[in-house]
């Protein structure tokens, strides 16, 4: 199963999403969730501050991450606007 979450706040995870994530994760689905678009380290947002998460970040038209996206350890992979799969870039940038 693949779960995709393309909203987020900027706040702690809440134990129920936490649980939740957890919950989906040990049943074998791969969550993957937004960064952000605030230019800030994605660790301060829920759920992209979620380890455990694949945590997408947004790419410029050159495959560098662009100028709004969140940032940081978390990142691990990243997408253009007319992107439509995951791209293979190296992070974190």
């Amino acid at each position: 199963m693949l779960l995709i979450c393309h909203w987020g706040a900027r706040a702690s995870t809440p134990s129920f999403l936490l649980d939740a994530v957890n919950y989906a994760q040990a049943l074998g689905t791969v969550v993957i969730v937004a960064a952000g678009n605030d230019g800030a380290d994605a660790a301060q947002y829920t759920p992209a501050g979620i380890p455990s998460v694949i945590t997408v970040a947004a790419l410029d038209k050159n495959f560098k991450a662009a100028s709004f996206s969140n940032f940081g350890s978390l990142i691990d992979t990243g997408v253009t606007r007319n992107s439509c799969s995951l791209t293979d870039v190296s992070w974190p940038f």
